[in-house]
């Protein structure tokens, strides 16, 4: 029997291989590179944010696609929190896929009523994805685009898990860390 969501989902994740090696190529000329970036634009402009996760985790795992290419990847990867629902999808992303939460129904304490099982470890990965700009980005411009998320999610409109994996993202990760959380940090007294 044939997998078409799998299909799609290899077809998505090799769509964005193929753009991104034509946007990035070294050798590649100029004009065949433009090419690339816009038709990468249009397809990550278009995705949803849990697809990119999936599709670019998998792009980035070590000898998948060259180190040249892995690199461009990795910096997509690591933006998507920035996104009007990147935060979410970042926490729901890694509650899903950590090994930590793939814990067998006759494992569990207690069943789960929805959604992946959020253990201590998936959520300090969460935290530490969330709480720490990339080294290319810096905090003034990370934090004003994750703190308005992390504050709506703890309205509990989106769950009481979700209120409380933003509680602890603000609470250590962000608040927790000096260079981050210090009184008179300027883009915390803004946006948190």
């Amino acid at each position: 029997m044939s997998d078409p969501a799998g299909r799609r989902k290899e077809t998505f994740t090799s769509a964005i291989e193929k753009a991104a090696t034509k946007a990035f190529q070294p050798s590649g000329d100029d004009e065949s590179r433009s090419e690339g970036q816009r038709e990468l634009g249009s397809l990550l402009s278009r995705a949803n944010t849990m697809a990119l996760m999936s599709a670019l985790s998998k792009l980035t795992q070590p000898e998948r696609v060259p180190g040249w290419l892995r690199i461009h990847l990795m910096d997509i990867l690591t933006l998507l929190p920035q996104r009007p629902d990147g935060v979410r999808a970042t926490l729901e992303f890694v509650f899903s896929v950590h090994p930590s939460g793939t814990v067998k129904s006759s494992e569990a304490g207690a069943p789960q009523k929805q959604g992946a099982n959020i253990t201590m470890e998936a959520l300090k990965m969460a935290t530490n994805l969330l709480s720490a700009p990339p080294a290319t980005v810096p905090p003034e411009q990370w934090f004003p685009g994750v703190a308005p998320q992390l504050l709506a999610l703890l309205d509990g409109k989106d769950g009481p898990d979700l209120a409380k994996a933003a509680a602890y993202v603000i609470g250590f990760g962000v608040l927790g860390r000096k260079q981050f959380g210090a009184p008179g940090m300027a883009y915390l007294d803004e946006d948190l």
